[in-house]
């Protein structure tokens, strides 16, 4: 007579899908030992714990996908606000040269631009960004930082004049 190899229908019934009727006629053994046998060593307690450390770690292993695209997001996010940044510079220095021949519009889409890439680019590096926030949400302080701006600008072509 044969043995019964309960340790591998054990690991089958733990690991698997398969209901005890279907284990007992895959395994060739009576369907009333296995559930003796199953109550006994108590595999449903195994199965539940063991079908839960599979999840935590379907769980985890996308967590960590999800973490490295958000990572590999940011890192394109801050490359766009630094080129986007360059861009507002070599703007500045044109209204800098010529700070009557910009609008005030103009100076505050810049103001709003310069403000919103200072936001992602915070975001981008994990930085604080209640500040940036503030400024642009509150469309009286945009207004303002654009009346500063040309009022900076003038300073700044009065100064540049000194200097040459």
């Amino acid at each position: 007579m044969a043995t019964t190899d309960w340790s591998n229908i054990r690991a089958d019934y733990v690991t698997g899908q398969l209901s005890l009727q279907d284990l007992a006629t895959k395994w060739r053994v009576s369907f009333d030992n296995l559930k003796k046998k199953c109550q006994a060593e108590k595999w449903v307690r195994e199965r539940d714990a063991y079908r839960a450390k599979v999840y935590d770690q379907s769980v985890s292993a996308k967590g960590k996908t999800a973490v490295n695209e958000l990572i590999e997001l940011n890192e394109i996010d801050l490359i766009i606000s630094k080129g986007i940044r360059e861009m507002i510079r070599s703007k500045l220095d044109t209204m800098i040269t010529a700070p009557d021949e910009h609008s005030i519009t103009d100076m505050a889409t810049l103001a709003r631009c310069h403000k919103d890439v200072q936001f992602v680019g915070r975001m981008a590096t994990g930085a604080d960004t209640t500040t940036v926030k503030e400024g642009v949400a509150n469309k009286d302080k945009r207004d303002y930082s654009a009346d500063e701006l040309r009022e900076r600008l003038k300073t700044l072509r009065e100064q540049s004049r000194e200097l040459h």
